[in-house]
Formats: structure tokens, sequence, C-alpha cells
């Protein structure tokens, strides 16, 4: 079975721009209209990443979409602090929808400069690990590629390390019967 990754966060922060610099596949030239769908394949298993909209007039669509997701990748941008802030906004779509994913924070854009200070940051991930299963923060760039390969590996690696604890699991089980 694949294994669901969300990508949220307000529009034009860059989640599309992550991902198709990961594939390949150059920047965003537009707004995504809802949810695009990308299939990554990790070994035995498959993942597929749910690029969601973070436009305003597409939010009633995430609900369902948010549902089973095991990875979320929380993108807001470095150098618009108003995106930071609003991240409580979709902490608090998982809280109810998806309580047990496991979150990702990435401030992306670093190559337009930082505005936002490391101190605020920091609150902000301790707000996130104190409630939520919060894995890392990773600074990127889409546009120059810094750290895009890390980000899709340590994706790559908790799926792996997920696969691994679950075989772990179903191996005592059996041993029991």
């Amino acid at each position: 079975m694949a294994s669901k990754i969300i990508f949220l966060g307000d529009g034009g922060v860059g989640k599309t721009s992550l991902i198709r610099r990961y594939l390949g596949k150059g920047l965003s030239k537009g707004i995504t209209l809802g949810v695009d769908f990308y299939s990554l394949h990790n070994g035995n298993a498959d993942i597929v990443v749910w690029d969601l909209s973070g436009q305003e007039r597409f939010r009633y669509l995430l609900d369902s979409f948010i549902v089973g997701a095991r990875i979320a990748v929380l993108v807001f941008d470095l150098s618009r602090p108003s995106t930071m802030i609003r991240l409580e906004q979709w902490l608090g779509l998982l809280d109810k929808l998806n309580n047990q994913v496991k979150i990702i924070l990435v401030g992306n854009k670093k190559d337009l400069g930082k505005r936002i200070d490391n101190e605020f940051i920091k609150q902000l991930i301790n707000r996130i690990a104190s409630k939520h299963r919060f894995l890392r923060y990773i600074e990127t760039s889409a546009y120059s590629g810094e750290n895009v390969d890390q980000l899709f590996e340590l994706i790559r690696n908790i799926i792996r390390q997920d696969a691994s604890n679950k075989e772990e699991k179903i191996r005592k089980i059996r041993a029991m019967i």
C-alpha cells in the first residue's frame, strides 16, 4: 500500500515547486487548483505526495484529503512572516482530522532572505512539538534546490523506518502465536 504524504501551507509558499524541483520538473508556474498528486517509488514502498492548495477558496476540499496521511509537510515562506503565523490554522486542521500524522516543518524560499527571527521559529517548533508528532524543521529553497533532496530523503527514511517497525511488530505477533 502506498504511503500518503501531504504538503500543506498557504498559497504561494512553494509547496508545488519543492515537489517539482525534487522530481526534476522545474518550478511551478501557477497555483494548485484543489489538489495535485505525485508518485514516488521508495524501494518496496510507494509514496503518493498530495499537493494541497493553500488558496482560501479551496479549503473546503481539504478535509477529505488530510485523512489517512502518514506525514504532513507544513511549508511556510521564510520571506513572508504571515505564512508562518497562519501555520496554526493548518495545525488546527490536522488536529481535527488526523492527530496521529507526523509533521515536518519547512521554511522555504531561503534564497529570498529570511524575514523571520530564529527565536520565533524556535517558539513555533516548541509549540508544535508539545502537541504533535513533530519530526524535524528544515530550511529549503525550491529555486536554488538547497536542501530539497534532503527533505525528500527524510520523508523516504521515515517511510522506511515505519515499514521496518511494522514488520518487526508482525514478527513479534507471529512469534507469540
